[in-house]
């Protein structure tokens, strides 16, 4: 009777045991399924607007030859904060890089640096604008307060530059028109998706313009635009603004 009780007890205490094991094996899988990452600043543009330059300075405090960048670069912690300064490259094929990241982590992204070159005539922004619409259609769309954007008008120093007001607005009225031509686009060409993409699309285009037409200051997250140079170090708002997300 007693030699029962003894096997029935080391029974429970290795079947316990087993258990146990079990479970520590398998919680930690359980973990890494729920991602977490770090609060970042994004800093984007058109090519050869100087996105790469202006990490270099933030990151190195010096100015140096950059080449076109095929990879994103990225600094953890930078200026001793939580945050990761990430650049993104600028070239067309190379963007999805930047819709991935704004629709996977959106939550954690705590502002956007969109680089201009301030010396483009105002007349062929419309590639810059049509590039702003894809990054402005995801931040509307995926985060409840929009996400802050910095307009940095770069080469001011250039006798050709344009002031931030100027770029600003010039920016506006062809984001206004891109934002037509693409629901123009919906409305007359027959596309092969289904319904849904289709009522998912007006609805991106109806976040962005109210009947009023699109405005910058009607969206969820802020937009302002400061002018600047890289090369001349002549960067402190852009600076202030940074410093004001970390």
């Amino acid at each position: 009777m007693l030699s029962n009780t003894i096997i029935i007890a080391c029974l429970l205490v290795i079947v316990t045991t087993i258990a146990l094991v079990a479970v520590q094996k398998v919680s930690p899988k359980k973990r890494v399924k729920q991602k977490s990452y770090q609060p970042s600043i994004l800093i984007t543009g058109p090519q050869n607007s100087g996105k790469t330059s202006l990490f270099t300075l933030l990151t190195t405090d010096s100015v140096r030859p950059t080449v076109v960048s095929q990879e994103l670069l990225s600094a953890a912690n930078y200026d001793g904060s939580n945050v990761t300064l990430v650049d993104f490259p600028g070239h067309v094929k190379l963007r999805y890089k930047l819709s991935e990241c704004l629709k996977t982590r959106a939550k954690f992204i705590k502002g956007l640096i969109f680089m201009v070159d301030a010396t483009i005539d105002p007349k062929k922004l419309t590639t810059t604008a049509e590039f702003l619409v894809d990054i402005l259609s995801i931040t509307e769309s995926r985060s409840e307060k929009g996400i802050d954007v910095l307009i940095a008008c770069n080469k001011s120093e250039s006798f050709t530059a344009r002031p931030s007001s100027k770029i600003q607005d010039a920016l506006e009225n062809e984001v206004q028109k891109v934002i037509e031509r693409r629901r123009k686009s919906l409305n007359e060409v027959e596309r092969k998706i289904n319904e849904e993409e289709e009522e998912e699309a007006e609805n991106v285009l109806d976040v962005l313009q109210s009947t009023h037409g699109f405005k910058f200051a009607n969206l969820e997250g802020s937009v302002i635009a400061f002018e600047g140079s890289v090369n001349k170090k002549r960067i402190s708002e852009w600076r202030q603004w940074i410093d004001e997300k970390l």
